[in-house]
């Protein structure tokens, strides 16, 4: 999985640093989050960091760890992007609604040849 993830982003991200955000839950499944983190740091050799809204890693765990890093950064800037399979699936699912039913109904404007969106990129 870490090299799936990893080759789908590295292109997007480039130098920067990657926080990648996922939902979290009280659950002992949340160790998972650590586990990917520690996966795709082995494979792509780049500073990537997982942090959760509802888990035990918050954001403010992952910049405190970045800030007491010696990792160097590109303007202090980072690249967040989402790490939710629920709300890319429902992205998904509005844009398929949305094709279905025309954007008057939804109030979702829509490209010309609505096509599924590229949710792979998404930031």
């Amino acid at each position: 999985m870490a090299k799936a993830l990893w080759e789908s982003l590295k292109e997007e991200v480039g130098d920067f640093p990657l926080i990648l955000m996922g939902h979290g839950t009280e659950h002992a499944a949340d160790a998972s989050y650590a586990m990917m983190e520690q996966s795709l740091r082995a494979y792509a050799k780049h500073e990537i960091y997982i942090a959760t809204v509802e888990g035990s890693i918050t954001i403010e765990d992952v910049i405190a760890r970045m800030k007491s890093g010696l990792q160097s950064r590109q303007n202090g800037k980072v690249l967040l992007t989402p790490f939710m399979l629920v709300a890319e699936t429902m992205q998904i699912m509005i844009w398929q609604a949305a094709c279905r039913t025309g954007s008057s109904r939804m109030r979702i404007p829509l490209p010309e040849n609505c096509r599924r969106p590229d949710t792979s990129r998404n930031v």
